[in-house]
């Protein structure tokens, strides 16, 4: 029989409270005293407690008080610096672009896990206390793709994001990571790079796109797991991680999957491979889809009772 564990990552709506609140305070009509008190008291309150109830496995913070995947790196590092607004993939949200201006290494002055000054992206995480928590990063292959060098290469910007993913973990005093991979993986990328970041850590890479063999050439570490989007991918995910995972939920549509269905598809993915374990979640962060889809969505799949 194969076991079906759930997990739950990335941005996840907010309340219509709390965007309201944080709109006001970003548009200089409200004060940021309280702010940082009403995001984790709604963490708390609804997301937690839903990750309890549904007997979610795997999890990591719903970043609510991120506006972007990639601004809280921005702001705790230096030798970067926030860009103009850039549509974020063919979505309607967007993001900050990351403009490259020298050695990137992380603030000597940033606590991760304290206020800073004004600044709703710190703490960067709540962890509850239970269960399977990942710290949440966008992959160093898409940052690189998703950013302004600046006239920086590639490798670089890769090699420095590395090192304060690095500081960043150890700072947490966390090993479980959760690596997130906005584009998928072209032909020429190489998930080599990456083998440093994964050796000796629990690491689940959630890749939105393709991946295939090729991206593999060179790398000789596990993931505990990576998550595809689709069974076309599943093989490969099977082959290079523990538990591999797939995206059955659809982040982008308000339709929604029985559990039993879901159960049923996830089984026979996992069974056409020889898979024993297998981890089911949705095919992109929640943050697109209205709070109560998303809640719905969040308790599909559970663990039976």
């Amino acid at each position: 029989m194969t076991i079906i564990e759930k997990l739950a990552y990335g941005l996840y709506p907010r309340s219509e409270k709390l965007r309201v609140r944080i709109g006001r305070w970003e548009r200089k009509r409200d004060t940021f005293d309280g702010l940082l008190e009403e995001i984790s008291r709604e963490k708390r309150e609804h997301y937690i407690s839903n990750i309890e109830g549904n007997r979610i496995e795997h999890f990591t913070d719903p970043l609510s008080n991120w506006n972007d995947i990639f601004r809280p790196i921005v702001l705790a590092t230096d030798g970067m610096s926030l860009g103009p607004l850039r549509r974020y993939r063919e979505t309607n949200t967007f993001y900050r672009l990351p403009e490259i201006r020298g050695k990137i290494s992380l603030r000597d002055d940033v606590a991760l896990d304290l206020p800073l000054d004004e600044t709703m992206e710190f703490p960067m995480y709540q962890d509850p206390g239970f269960g399977e928590f990942y710290a949440f990063l966008p992959s160093p292959i898409s940052f690189a793709r998703m950013c302004d060098h600046g006239g920086n290469d590639t490798s670089g910007i890769i090699s420095g994001l590395l090192h304060v993913y690095d500081a960043i973990l150890e700072k947490l005093g966390t090993d479980k990571l959760l690596l997130y991979e906005a584009t998928g993986y072209l032909g020429e990328d190489r998930l080599s790079v990456l083998e440093d970041l994964v050796q000796g850590r629990t690491v689940i890479l959630v890749s939105t796109g393709a991946i295939s063999e090729a991206a593999f050439k060179g790398f000789r570490q596990e993931f505990h797991s990576i998550v595809v989007p689709d069974a076309r991918y599943f093989s490969t995910a099977a082959a290079h991680s523990r538990v591999p995972g797939i995206g059955l939920s659809d982040a982008f549509s308000t339709g929604l999957v029985s559990e039993k269905k879901a159960r049923e598809r996830a089984t026979g993915v996992a069974e056409k491979h020889g898979v024993v374990k297998c981890i089911v979640t949705h095919n992109d962060y929640l943050d697109f889809l209205p709070r109560g889809i998303a809640d719905q969505k969040l308790s599909a799949y559970s663990r039976e009772r």
